[in-house]
């Protein structure tokens, strides 16, 4: 046998007193990921304690396509976070994505957030009368302002799209912590 065990009952109690060290810590650090990041005492500490911005939630506005100036078309992005990830969808009436690699970005003083988020994104078209699926990516970039009265993120984003790219801007309002998982 590879590995003995001289007596289980030391094991045991080696575990057991451990486990008193280990599981409080444990308990305490899910708590901390899941929740108490984003409790208003700590929000208003989160430039000493490196604790990003709660942008948790439907995120409601427009994109303003460069191919398409004059027409505003609705945007939703949905965005779940906890203290060490984030993850980012977006809808719109022609397709939707979903983030690769996501961050929320900062100023050196952590004053101005942006919410940075490399995506992955399909839209639905008709070639020669068959229904296909065209993949892409694209990059957005949108500053977060939270002023008295209501959250919003505004940016820029661009797309490898082809034959030909496309960037824009986008406007959204923060709407509700509740994920619709649509348009």
């Amino acid at each position: 046998m590879a590995f003995k065990v001289a007596d289980q009952n030391k094991l045991v109690e080696l575990l057991k007193d451990y486990g008193m060290i280990v599981a409080p810590i444990t308990f305490l650090w899910i708590f901390l990921e899941k929740r108490l990041w984003r409790t208003v005492i700590l929000q208003n500490f989160k430039t000493y304690l490196n604790i990003p911005p709660d942008l948790r939630g439907r995120w409601e506005g427009e994109l303003i396509s460069s191919k398409n100036i004059n027409e505003p078309r609705k945007f939703v992005i949905e965005v779940e976070q906890t203290l060490t990830s984030l993850s980012v969808v977006s809808y719109s009436e022609y397709g939707n994505s979903r983030s690769i690699l996501a961050e929320i970005g900062s100023d050196e003083r952590e004053e101005i957030f942006s919410l940075c988020f490399l995506w992955q994104g399909e839209i639905h078209k008709q070639t020669d009368g068959i229904p296909t699926i065209q993949r892409f990516n694209g990059y957005t970039m949108l500053n977060y302002n939270k002023p008295l009265k209501y959250k919003d993120l505004e940016g820029t984003y661009f797309t490898d799209l082809l034959p030909e790219q496309t960037h824009g801007k986008i406007n959204l309002k923060w709407v509700s912590f509740h994920l619709q998982k649509r348009l």
